[in-house]
């Protein structure tokens, strides 16, 4: 089940990002590629260091864990998507 759900989130964060780069259009690909990646880099650990800590604390379970990634996702796709808001670029326009 773990595997599955993997590939579903993997789904949803390819969908956004196609979305993504739909939006940015005009941008040049090196500069909208290393904004990605600081971004997502500085995401990555921070969200690794929440879960560590909820983990070694027992706060919160590794199904649980799982549970929320999916919630994550979903939330990220959506507000991709435009559902929650508009998507904003490094320099602060939309």
């Amino acid at each position: 089940m773990t595997e599955e759900r993997r590939k579903t989130r993997q789904m949803k964060a390819v969908m956004a990002g196609v979305e993504i780069a739909k939006r940015l259009g005009g941008m040049d690909t090196r500069q909208a590629v290393e904004h990605v990646r600081i971004a997502s880099l500085g995401a990555v650990a921070e969200c690794r260091a929440l879960w560590l800590f909820l983990k070694d604390r027992g706060i919160a379970t590794e199904e649980q864990y799982q549970d929320y990634l999916d919630k994550g996702f979903d939330s990220v796709l959506a507000q991709v998507e435009g559902k929650v808001s508009e998507i904003m670029v490094y320099d602060g326009k939309s």
